[in-house]
């Protein structure tokens, strides 16, 4: 039990600022597609940060970190992109050709495994500076244990991010801003990655 409670306070320290992410791919997802996508792009980006963790651990992994700021250059160009697209859309349209045009859903056809897992890995630096020494010296039983641990709360986690986005408030304010917000995220996320990483 004590390895247990751990191993889910290391997730919930280290993952917090992911809550705020996952609200973010949650408030442009528009299909089944997008849903897995989302899904399936967070467990990648955390299973991808516990085993370079595990692998550093142990000694056989050597990275640069500040390569891991190559990651932002996706979710910013995803921005930027959608940025411009909204700033050249005609200012007078009707509502109805507004909501087709909409960025969000420009985003949306633009979602993908790789931008997730990208964005998860780019912005898990915090990650890693807990977990290597959290896995140190940690046999194999307990390795599967602590796994296990983080993909039950990576699935709480997600479930958790999407009911916050359901709330009135914020599924009204996606409603209204989301158009230039979104875009406006993803270039600060972007931004947030490269620079943090020291590449430049």
């Amino acid at each position: 039990m004590a390895l247990i409670w751990s191993a889910v306070v290391a997730f919930l320290v280290t993952n917090t600022d992911d809550l705020i992410l996952l609200m973010l791919f949650w408030g442009i997802v528009r299909t089944v597609r997008d849903r897995t996508i989302v899904i399936v792009g967070q467990y990648a980006g955390i299973l991808s940060l516990v085993a370079a963790s595990w692998l550093l651990s142990l000694g056989f992994m050597t990275v640069p970190t500040k390569w891991v700021g190559l990651l932002g250059l996706l979710p910013l160009t995803v921005g930027v992109v959608n940025l411009w697209k909204w700033v050249k859309r005609p200012q007078a349209v009707t509502e109805a050709t507004a909501e087709e045009a909409s960025t969000v859903s420009a985003i949306s056809g633009k979602l993908s495994v790789a931008l997730v897992w990208s964005v998860t890995v780019g912005d898990g630096g915090d990650n890693l500076s807990v977990y290597i020494p959290f896995f140190v010296h940690q046999p194999l039983w307990r390795m599967v244990t602590i796994v296990f641990v983080f993909i039950v709360m990576t699935a709480f986690w997600l479930w958790l991010s999407n009911r916050l986005v359901q709330t009135k408030a914020i599924a009204h304010g996606i409603e209204r801003f989301g158009t230039w917000l979104i875009p406006c995220l993803f270039i600060i996320i972007g931004l947030f990655i490269i620079l943090s990483s020291g590449l430049f």
